[in-house]
């Protein structure tokens, strides 16, 4: 199993699972995208204990968990600033693809 991949899909779905949790707290944008976001880290984390025992799982789970945060984050941002943060979201994609990557190259 990458390392890199590990620590990189962890720290992504936790920091996730934080970011769901305040805006649960604060109320700004949806309860939906909140969760989805809250669902989406889980599923990446997920994807890292299922990639010794099942590769097709997790990269299901993974895909699942990448997907749920993009349309989290776009439901957040029309609701909160009217609008898509275009630049907030090809970091996001770049984070996403690489994460991929990582996985394929496992």
């Amino acid at each position: 199993m990458n390392i890199i991949f590990v620590v990189i899909t962890l720290l992504y779905g936790l920091l996730s699972i934080i970011a769901g949790i305040v805006g649960l707290k604060q109320k700004k944008s949806s309860t939906l995208a909140t969760v989805m976001m809250i669902v989406g880290g889980a599923f990446l984390i997920m994807s890292v204990l299922f990639t010794k025992n099942n590769s097709i799982l997790s990269g299901i789970t993974l895909l699942v968990g990448l997907v749920l945060n993009h349309i989290s984050a776009l439901l957040s941002g029309i609701k909160i600033h009217g609008k898509v943060n275009v630049g907030h979201h090809l970091i996001r994609l770049i984070i996403s693809i690489g994460v991929v990557i990582l996985y394929l190259l496992q």
